[in-house]
């Protein structure tokens, strides 16, 4: 875990006036707003990271699935870079998916991310942009949502998940959510104690000029925290004791 640091500040909501963001009514709402503006980084941004990560070939029904897709998904511009592979883009509002583009080995489909339809270890790469950001913030039903989400994106996916959140791991909030929601739900998802996970935060400097204000830029960027599961090969002394809850993650902080 990184070294404490001073918690940035945030003003308290009381459960009256923050919306339900786990409801598809109140995205459905939004969306047809026309509330299409981009709160974090487009596949452009993140492709340096995110196509190293891409399976060669393609391994079954769904080989990257993103969670919470919103009007502005990362696989459309991520096609180009997969091709043959199984691409599944999901929000829990049907009426934001109408809207998007159609392509070849790129479906869109209406889901709980809490409640995922897909056997355990079956997809390659699970990723998320702001969703998790989404529910959290909600002060009471927020980290125990956010929890079943993390802990559905570890048990489908078979190899990484990705999460794109403005969660701070160089600050207390970022190291009591690491703690207390993200690591304890990746060891839910997967209770297999030879499986641990190898979690790399990417945390963006600010820019100091010119920053795009359009591609989540500059202060208070987004952190990108890309997962990989990885099995430890049995011994005796792991079946004598194998590793239990938080020991199973390990945590590295990259400062870019």
């Amino acid at each position: 875990m990184p070294p404490s640091k001073k918690a940035r500040t945030s003003k308290s909501s009381s459960p009256s006036s923050v919306p339900d963001y786990a409801s598809p009514e109140y995205w459905s709402s939004r969306y047809n707003s026309g509330d299409t503006h981009e709160w974090y980084f487009s596949y452009a941004s993140l492709s340096p990271l995110l196509s190293p990560l891409l399976p060669a070939e393609s391994k079954g029904a769904v080989d990257v699935l993103e969670l919470g897709c919103g009007p502005r998904p990362l696989l459309p511009a991520m096609h180009a870079d997969a091709p043959g592979l199984n691409l599944l883009a999901t929000d829990i509002s049907p009426a934001c998916l109408s809207a998007l583009p159609a392509l070849p080995g790129l479906t869109y489909r209406a889901l709980d991310a809490s409640k995922l339809p897909f056997p355990d270890s079956s997809v390659p790469l699970v990723l998320e942009k702001g969703t998790l950001d989404a529910v959290i913030s909600h002060p009471t039903l927020g980290p125990s949502l956010a929890g079943r989400i993390l802990a559905e994106m570890a048990r489908v996916s078979s190899r990484y998940l990705v999460v794109v959140s403005h969660v701070d791991l160089n600050t207390e909030v970022g190291e009591d959510w690491m703690r207390d929601v993200f690591a304890p739900a990746l060891v839910e998802g997967d209770k297999d104690p030879l499986v641990h996970f190898k979690v790399r935060a990417h945390l963006a400097a600010a820019e100091e000029d010119g920053e795009d204000e359009e591609d989540g830029g500059g202060e208070g960027s987004p952190g990108v925290y890309v997962v990989e599961k990885l099995r430890r090969k049995e011994t005796r002394a792991l079946k004598k004791r194998p590793p239990e809850g938080l020991e199973r993650v390990d945590v590295e902080v990259l400062e870019h």
